[in-house]
């Protein structure tokens, strides 16, 4: 792909096809990976045994990190996620890195996590029964999230007028 006036970001590439270097820049890539059918501002995912896979093979720093952030949040909500989103966070005085785990029920969810889902106060369950009169082009959509957890974050200086 080559990039555009409009869309500069077509020329960059991560050196991590998973991660994506863990750089604000980069999570842009879901958004022409496929088609441009997501909208910009969504958050970037992945399969967990994808991320798996390339830590295996490269040993790369940033997989690393969501690996074991995403085995800790795992086990502290006792349930077996298959998918992760990474998403930047910028706020007037504060940036971040939040991941949020996720599973759709029930192809990528583990036996009995979808009950513990519904019963966990911490976890988001949505489930959409498909078109209706009032929205036509809903699709049928069952998943879990977790909430977002931040990975890192820094604040941002203030400018100092002088």
């Amino acid at each position: 792909m080559s990039g555009s006036k409009e869309d500069p970001f077509l020329e960059s590439q991560a050196l991590c096809p998973v991660c994506l270097e863990l750089k604000k820049e980069n999570l842009r890539r879901q958004w022409r990976q496929f088609g441009r059918l997501f909208p910009l501002e969504a958050p970037y995912s992945f399969t967990l045994k994808r991320l798996s896979d390339e830590l295996s093979l490269t040993g790369c720093n940033g997989c690393n990190l969501i690996f074991h952030a995403a085995q800790e949040i795992s086990k502290q909500l006792g349930l077996g996620f298959k998918n992760a989103e990474l998403e930047f966070v910028d706020r007037e005085h504060q940036r971040a890195l939040s991941l949020t785990l996720t599973g759709i029920h029930p192809w990528h969810t583990s036996p009995g996590d979808w009950e513990k889902a519904q019963s966990s106060q911490l976890i988001k369950v949505e489930v959409h029964t498909g078109p209706s009169d009032a929205f036509p082009d809903r699709e049928w959509v069952h998943r879990i999230s977790s909430p977002a957890y931040e990975l890192f974050r820094y604040t941002k200086k203030e400018e100092r007028h002088g």
